[in-house]
């Protein structure tokens, strides 16, 4: 499932800006890059930044989508 979400924004609570597009999924965890925040500037200095969650998590950020 996660793999047709590869590019997608979604919102994601251990990103600086609450925000991030998932950009790649392996085996153990998905890689996430910071995108702009939707709800003001905190953290959009961030952004770019890559970081990764665990398969499991990555997959509630799309909960509902």
């Amino acid at each position: 499932m996660l793999e047709k979400m590869v590019g997608q924004v979604a919102s994601v609570n251990t990103s600086p800006t609450l925000s991030a597009k998932l950009i790649n999924v392996g085996f153990f965890g998905c890689m996430w890059e910071v995108t702009p925040n939707r709800y003001g500037e905190r953290g959009n200095n961030r952004v770019g930044e890559q970081f990764t969650l665990p398969a499991w998590i990555s997959g509630n950020c799309f909960w509902g989508v």
